[in-house]
């Protein structure tokens, strides 16, 4: 929200400006009260623009943004103060109580600024999420059936850009169905063009065969952590006893990762996790033995 930032601070400046003119060939104190107000309010407005810029910075990309805008700002702010006040000075107003103008004047510039540095955002954020959840639940219920599911966090996946960078790179769904007692999670890509990964079914095995598991959004390095080793053990061992397949050769990981996706799609063909274990419009949980014979077919 930079660049909205930034534009409001233009348009401050214009009227400010236009206030000081209007003061200088009229006289009128209702333009200085007007434009102490405007000024006043900018001033605030920028160290309230600093607080949610440095919050959200993804980096030195961000930070030397947030200087520059609110850096721009202030000095902007401080130069048409000194205009103003050597105006005022050389046409001698006596009135400079703050009245209604500036308390206006003030007040609107105030509630503009929050609504471009908070409200807008977070509208913006909502409605881009509840696409992202809707997309979500529309794979889920195409490829396990309905189950009434519902969203119950989402987080943020960041990437390394460069040395100092990073970027938003896709967002964690969690999960509530009927078909499970825990949660689990999905992941998608930051344009909600495919998903990355879907641990639907690991959590789903684990829990109706008693195996532990651990998933769990790690905060601090913003990505997903997971253990399913009980999981993999389980599906070895079904697969070495009945099958006689030497369980090394068998990618299980693919059940719930994805190693293929858009970004070296050249066929086409929208690519989803498990794409090839488990159809996209499968629109029902495979047995054991289906996603068994699944993964050796996928594996062969």
């Amino acid at each position: 929200m930079e660049e909205l930032f930034f534009l409001v601070c233009i348009i401050e400046i214009i009227i400010q400006i236009i206030s000081v003119v209007k003061l200088k060939k009229i006289g009128d104190s209702k333009y200085w009260n007007i434009f102490i107000g405007i000024t006043v309010a900018s001033f605030i407005s920028t160290v309230l623009a600093y607080n949610v810029f440095c919050n959200n910075a993804l980096g030195l990309g961000g930070a030397i943004a947030c200087l520059f805008v609110c850096g721009f700002s202030f000095i902007s702010n401080v130069i048409v103060l000194i205009v103003g006040l050597i105006t005022k000075k050389t046409i001698k107003i006596n009135s400079v109580k703050i009245n209604k103008n500036s308390f206006f004047a003030g007040i609107l510039v105030i509630l503009l600024n929050i609504f471009v540095l908070l409200v807008l955002p977070s509208v913006i954020s909502n409605i881009k999420l509840k696409s992202g959840e809707k997309q979500v639940v529309n794979y889920l219920n195409n490829k396990y059936g309905n189950s009434n599911y519902k969203v119950v966090n989402v987080y943020k996946e960041y990437s390394n850009y460069g040395m100092w960078d990073k970027l938003l790179s896709g967002y964690y769904y969690e999960i509530k169905s009927d078909y499970m007692k825990d949660t689990f999670i999905v992941s998608i890509d930051d344009n909600f063009n495919y998903i990355d990964a879907d641990y639907f079914l690991p959590v789903y095995y684990s829990q109706k065969n008693n195996l532990k598991y651990y998933l769990e959004y790690n905060d601090w390095y913003t990505l997903v952590e997971y253990d399913f080793s009980e999981f993999d053990n389980y599906i070895n061992k079904i697969i070495n006893e009945q099958y006689l397949i030497e369980t090394e050769k068998i990618d299980i990981g693919g059940i719930y990762r994805d190693y293929v996706n858009s970004w070296n799609n050249t066929d086409g063909v929208e690519y989803n996790s498990n794409y090839y274990i488990v159809p996209v419009n499968n629109g029902k949980i495979p047995t054991i033995q289906d996603l068994i014979g699944s993964l050796i077919k996928h594996n062969k």
